[in-house]
């Protein structure tokens, strides 16, 4: 039965997920990633899904949202993502639907700690040893987070823009002004992904701090 499960010859078993016949899904269970929305369904693309023909691997919990909580935004702690800290899905593919991303603005720097959580709450969330992810932000700067929920990857990293408008639109800074006194012009320091408002340590430096907080 549809709404139930899969077809016979599409469940396979194995929790891969090839095509609508062959889901990898268990044969004996309805919702075999228990998120509520059964197989068949998943597979059909049924509106109980992201949405009429959106096609979901059965083997993964679908989330309707996901949000970063933690101690460095006001107030602290938002599961729903509340407080500027909702992410966004990355796309519509069976690949992009579990991952998800946050640009976030860091007026201060140190360290902070964070976790993942989906659909609003703490039920289902992620973090790191000993309960929440730690990391280190070198500088101030906007910092992209990433999690891929199906295989718990996660990093932050310094955004890179993709145009000069847009680096300058988001810093509200001027191409050939020099903000923070610096020496250097709103598109020198495009050109070098550094903060036009602020002073700030080394490139060198930076990247170091960052590569040593997401591989904790």
């Amino acid at each position: 039965m549809l709404g139930s499960r899969t077809s016979s010859t599409a469940d396979i078993g194995g929790g891969t997920y090839a095509d609508a016949t062959h889901t990898g899904s268990d044969p004996l269970v309805a919702d075999t990633d228990g998120d509520g929305v059964n197989d068949g369904l998943e597979v059909a693309g049924g509106q109980f899904c992201l949405g009429a023909g959106n096609v979901s691997n059965p083997n993964l919990p679908n989330y309707t949202s996901m949000a970063v909580p933690g101690n460095f935004t006001t107030p602290q702690w938002q599961e729903n993502g509340s407080a500027g800290n909702l992410m966004t899905r990355k796309g519509t593919s069976l690949t992009d639907k579990c991952i998800w991303t946050l640009d976030y603005r860091f007026e201060v720097v140190g360290e902070i700690q964070y976790k993942f959580a989906a659909n609003g709450s703490y039920t289902n969330s992620w973090g790191g040893p000993g309960g929440n992810v730690v990391s280190i932000i070198p500088a101030t700067s906007f910092y992209t987070f990433e999690f891929n929920n199906a295989i718990l990857a996660r990093s932050l990293t310094r955004k890179v823009f993709a145009s000069l408008n847009a680096y300058l639109a988001a810093y509200g800074a001027g191409e050939f002004t020099d903000d923070d006194g610096d020496s250097l012009s709103g598109s020198s320091e495009y050109s070098g992904n550094t903060t036009p408002t602020r002073l700030m340590p080394t490139r060198t430096a930076m990247d170091s701090m960052i590569r040593w907080t997401n591989n904790r």
